[in-house]
């Protein structure tokens, strides 16, 4: 890949489709190679039930682990997003906004993400991988807050602004154990 060779980062977010493949294994193999290859790797809660065969919690982090993506998101939706940080599950909890339509919700959270990275780098330490949640969340949840997918897209002030205003996303941290 090009942007590989070049340096560059590739971002992965799975957003399934099943109806918009012809057979489930071939969907199965090809977003398990693209996520091999990513350097960003998302997923939703439904997404890495299918993706790892299982609902177990601990073997589904586990085998999420083993790709080879230096940021592993996981989202929920209100709830929040996980991510797999140096052997260790984090889970950041959303911002709690009055939600109008979820409609681009995910896609905004993405975008969030990738603007932080874009901007800053990878997260090398806790409070760069803390202040990067905190951005994809705030973004996530305020495009919640207008009816639609483009409405509540926001700015850079915008976001700084919606963050400055609440406290930085709580979390809990889990171990992975095998």
């Amino acid at each position: 890949m090009r942007v590989k060779r070049q340096q560059g980062l590739l971002s992965f977010d799975v957003n399934l489709r099943a109806q918009m493949w012809p057979e489930p294994q071939i969907m199965l193999s090809t977003v398990h190679q693209f996520a091999l290859q990513a350097d960003i790797l998302k997923l939703s809660e439904e997404e890495w039930y299918w993706l790892t065969g299982t609902q177990d919690f601990g073997q589904a982090m586990t085998a999420i682990a083993a790709y080879p993506a230096r940021l592993k998101v996981i989202t929920y939706g209100a709830q929040g997003a996980m991510v797999l940080w140096q052997g260790q599950v984090v889970h950041f909890y959303g911002y709690v906004v009055e939600s109008v339509d979820t409609t681009g919700a995910g896609d905004a959270f993405m975008a969030g993400l990738l603007s932080g990275v874009a901007q800053d780098g990878l997260p090398e330490d806790f409070a760069q991988l803390h202040h990067l949640m905190a951005q994809a969340s705030a973004c996530g949840a305020m495009a919640t807050t207008q009816k639609g997918a483009l409405t509540a897209v926001q700015d850079n002030e915008t976001v700084a602004q919606f963050i400055g205003e609440r406290s930085l996303p709580e979390y809990e941290i889990k171990i992975i154990s095998s």
